[in-house]
């Protein structure tokens, strides 16, 4: 709204798989086409699929024979024995969340076409560990289309070494180039298109990043792991929006207004979630952390009274073990605190209970007021009950890249080194370039362990905001996808090398061994994708607040889990203002506030300066284009160092 204030003609599009911006707006976006909004200024919610069959065209490109060599049955019959069938599933097996990167690369070339003209592209990227998720994109795909084009290229070279060996593959093989130069071109000039986004996010003189937050302890924290995190990818940060204030002095018809809105959306939920168990929590005055803390939170979220109805058996050290709960929701309704208070009240009834963090973003630490690792640490306070974990990432990620490279790798003698000029070395490098958020799913087959160990009653599951959580969701018939065609590929070539020459002896023992590691993490996949669907032991908790955008995002997830056959019972509403607010309850949230305030603003620099502006608790939902406007004049009449 600012820069179509300065009369620029703008463009703002959502990356975020959860998309809000339509609602936002209060203007349909889902059709996935540029929407003109009001003069100058246009809208867009991106959808992947066209952008992501673009793709997957220029990585066929590397398995393709020309027309001249499809004719010659000889050197179908090399390509296939090489793998070439299989090289290409591999390649166009895109990870969850890679496909918002390539339609971005896109949407940008797009806007920037001469027929459109926009002067200022604003992105409305997913919540923090989302969009760090988002930046490593450009490294993984330019890593990944480069080694994919090495490798196609030693498979060629290895093709053209056995074009003598007629005992092996027969009169009439010899292929020409051609395929692999047109190739090259289109994997050159996609790889050109995606290092120009990546110049253009990390030009200052063209982008920045603004960060928003909400004066909140949890907020502070990621606040300070996310700039660190973009200045450290060379992201220029130079403004920070601080949200949702409420000032020391409020006038009665702003706190009706606010209770207002409030029992709209309340009544919104209800309607909405007929099925589901709608428990409301009033907005604590004091922020929510520590043992003692999420105690209270948990007797709001999980009254004594109503326990067993809303979860059944959950609460019950007599019955059956090995209970799962995946709590999640849009970002900043306070899903983290949900997580810790039902694992706090679980380890109180007596239950030997595990909280484990998927989120990028982590912030169950800051909740729990403890330093968590990789490993489940035991949480004070709690009689030895509750345990908590954060993934691991650079752990999480090693133990894949290891699992895989070793399977391609194992093997001693001249077979092995033969598999290699094949092109296994190139393949090696492929995996080892992991895309982004294999971690949490590596870190979820950890929870397949514990369950087989029997180590943990009770599992919560603190994952990303909406849209990354459907992203884990998909992962695991990704990676099954994935191994399966690795296996299928490698024991191609590995029969290839034993028909040129059967030296194999001392290897197959090894490679063996490493085919089984492979396929005990492809079980563990299935044995997770089983989980996600078996009601008896698992149910996803939904997290909202009582606004309608995001009650319109909790329907599309509830919606989304149900059609994924997963169970959802339970519906938290949380932060609801109480009706009545005492003048001492409002002084205390001013209080609490504005010391997360101070600390926000610390983390502005004279080596980095961020101007901050400070915006206060709107008393009606912003939405639709005045009260956006209303926004815009906050944030940018304010800002200040």
């Amino acid at each position: 709204m600012h820069a179509l204030a300065e009369g620029l003609k703008t463009l703002v599009l959502s990356t975020d798989p959860a998309h809000s911006l339509g609602d936002c707006l209060d203007v349909d976006l889902s059709s996935g086409e540029i929407i003109p909004i009001t003069d100058n200024l246009s809208a867009l919610e991106v959808d992947t699929a066209e952008a992501v069959e673009e793709f997957k065209r220029t990585i066929s490109s590397l398995n393709e024979l020309s027309e001249e060599d499809r004719a010659k049955s000889g050197a179908k019959e090399l390509a296939n024995r090489l793998g070439l069938g299989e090289f290409g599933e591999v390649l166009t097996t895109l990870p969850p969340g890679a496909d918002e990167f390539v339609a971005l690369v896109k949407v940008l070339r797009l806007a920037e076409e001469a027929d459109q003209g926009y002067e200022r592209v604003v992105i409305d990227t997913a919540p923090t560990g989302h969009t760090l998720r988002l930046l490593a994109f450009p490294d993984f795909l330019d890593n990944f289309l480069g080694k994919a084009s090495a490798m196609r290229s030693s498979i060629d070279t290895a093709r053209m070494a056995l074009n003598s060996l007629s005992s092996v593959i027969g009169a009439n093989t010899n292929i020409s180039s051609e395929a692999q130069e047109k190739a090259a071109v289109k994997v050159s000039e996609y790889r050109e298109r995606m290092q120009e986004l990546s110049d253009i996010i990390h030009d200052p003189s063209r982008t920045e990043f603004i960060v928003v937050a909400i004066p909140t302890r949890l907020s502070v924290e990621e606040t300070r792991r996310l700039v660190s995190s973009l200045f450290e990818e060379g992201i220029w940060v130079r403004n920070m929006v601080i949200n949702q204030l409420i000032t020391e002095s409020v006038s009665e018809t702003y706190m009706e207004h606010i209770v207002q809105g409030q029992t709209e959306s309340l009544h919104h939920i209800e309607r909405s979630f007929p099925d589901l168990f709608v428990t409301k929590v009033s907005r604590f005055d004091m922020e929510v952390r520590g043992i003692y803390g999420l105690r209270s939170f948990a007797k709001a979220a999980c009254p004594d009274s109503e326990k067993e109805e809303r979860w059944p058996g959950w609460f019950d050290p007599s019955g059956p073990d090995n209970k799962f709960c995946f709590v999640g929701g849009k970002g900043g309704v306070g899903k983290t605190s949900t997580s810790a208070a039902l694992g706090v009240e679980s380890a109180d009834s007596g239950l030997k209970t595990l909280i484990i963090s998927t989120d990028p973003a982590h912030s169950l630490s800051d909740a729990l007021d403890i330093q968590l690792s990789g490993d489940p640490v035991v949480v004070d306070g709690t009689e030895g009950n509750l345990f908590a974990m954060e993934v691991d990432t650079k752990r999480a990620i090693g133990e894949f890249r290891d699992l895989l490279q070793q399977y391609v790798n194992e093997g001693t003698g001249i077979g092995a080194d033969l598999a290699r000029r094949f092109g296994l070395a190139e393949f090696s490098d492929i995996l080892a370039n992991t895309p982004p958020g294999i971690d949490e799913l590596v870190a979820l087959t950890q929870v397949v362990s514990l369950v087989k160990s029997g180590q943990f009653k009770r599992v919560i599951v603190d994952t990303a905001p909406t849209g990354h959580t459907l992203r884990l969701l998909a992962f695991p018939d990704f990676i099954d996808q994935f191994l399966g065609q690795i296996l299928r590929l490698k024991r191609r070539i590995d029969d290839l090398v034993a028909s040129v020459k059967n030296v194999f002896t001392g290897a197959s023992t090894e490679v063996g061994r490493a085919a089984d590691r492979v396929e005990t993490f492809r079980k563990n996949m299935t044995e997770l994708k089983e989980l996600f669907a078996d009601s008896e032991r698992t149910q996803f908790c939904v997290v909202t607040i009582p606004t309608e955008l995001a009650v319109a995002e909790s329907e599309r997830l509830v919606a989304s889990l149900k059609s994924s056959k997963i169970t959802v019972n339970n519906l938290i509403v949380n932060q609801i203002l109480p009706e009545h607010a005492t003048e001492a309850y409002l002084n205390r949230r001013v209080k609490e506030q504005s010391k997360s305030v101070d600390e926000l603003e610390s983390i502005s620099s004279e080596e980095f300066p961020i101007s901050i502006a400070k915006v206060n608790y709107f008393d009606e939902e912003v939405r639709g284009v005045e009260r956006l406007r209303n926004l815009s004049d906050k944030i940018f009449g304010e800002a200040t160092n």
